[in-house]
């Protein structure tokens, strides 16, 4: 089964965006950029949406804050410039453009009930200058994980920021991570060029770095990581080539290549068995997708994905989120 975001039409919005699945809870959270005048605010104000996998839209709150949502995907969904961490809502406005709020690193704004009343957002000055907030992710009810960019250095880094301190707690020198489902912990793909893969605790309140993984040098470029349930870590790239790697057992313990035709690659990971695979194409043509499965017998079963129905990841063994 499928979860779909309808977006309002282009007289008042733009298209509407999951940000964040906090599985904990069984909730999505979406925003959606609004051109036109809403309650007053000129600026263009960002809707945010609380939704329930079983009860659907369960909160609504408009932010008056213009809203920039360019940013690298931290998580496998659109965006990750915005974040709710218990009942606030952050936004990462790079002081680079953001002259209007005194070069802040964060936003913050408070989610009262099921609305958001007329508070004024509180401005966080959180990094030096040579630091730039470029990503959110929550990472518990009280911390999320933030990407950061070195200008001088020309260098991505994170960090774990405590939201009831207003407090950065470390830095650490990783370019690419995924977040556990539990939120306790973080695989990270470390700067350098020896390979090395680790996992972090982000529950001290100084990252424990708890073991370091080696793959194999020329399987580096382009690989990525991603949590399929609290025990197994996932490392694919795009050429189909995939690791499990056992948080528990500290162990790579199975790893193959998903079977691709010359015009293939492989857009994501859906879950431990299903990927997506996607067409090389050019032009306005949109390409084929199917979600392959592998089989226990080593058998692949591939499903073609119809439109422009574009699954993004695996919430349940029942659900997966997907964008038009």
């Amino acid at each position: 089964m499928e979860i779909r975001l309808k977006s309002a039409g282009s007289r008042h919005g733009t298209r509407e965006y999951m940000f964040q699945y906090d599985q904990d809870k069984g909730e999505l959270y979406s925003f959606q950029v609004l051109y036109s005048k809403t309650n007053g605010w000129s600026s263009l104000p960002t809707v945010v949406r609380r939704y329930s996998l079983t009860a659907g839209v369960c909160g609504e709150w408009l932010l008056p804050y213009s809203f920039s949502p360019l940013a690298l995907d931290l998580i496998p969904f659109s965006n990750a410039r915005i974040a709710v961490v218990g009942n606030d809502c952050f936004l990462a406005q790079s002081k680079n453009h953001s002259a209007e709020d005194g070069g802040g690193d964060l936003v913050r704004f408070q989610l009262s009930g099921d609305r958001l009343g007329r508070s004024e957002p509180k401005v966080l000055h959180i990094l030096p200058s040579n630091l730039i907030c470029d990503g959110l992710v929550r990472v518990s009810d009280s911390r999320m994980l933030i990407e950061i960019y070195d200008i001088a250095k020309e260098r991505r880094m994170f960090a774990v920021f405590d939201c009831n301190e207003d407090e950065i707690y470390h830095v650490c020198d990783v370019y690419r991570v995924a977040v556990s489902p539990d939120g306790k912990s973080f695989v990270a793909l470390e700067n350098g060029n020896d390979g090395r893969i680790a996992l972090y605790d982000v529950e001290s309140c100084a990252i424990e770095e708890i073991s370091a993984i080696k793959l194999p040098l020329h399987e580096l470029h382009g690989l990525h990581v991603r949590w399929i349930n609290q025990s197994v870590v996932m490392f694919w790239t795009g050429n189909g080539s995939w690791w499990l790697y056992h948080v528990q057992k500290r162990c790579l313990f199975k790893n193959g290549v998903v079977p691709l035709r010359k015009d293939e690659y492989v857009k994501t990971v859906l879950g431990r068995d299903k990927f997506l695979i996607r067409e090389h194409t050019a032009g306005l043509f949109q390409p084929n997708q199917f979600i392959a499965t592998l089989q226990a017998n080593g058998d692949v079963v591939r499903r073609k994905v119809g439109g422009r129905f574009s699954p993004k990841k695996m919430l349940t063994e029942d659900y997966f989120y997907a964008e038009e």
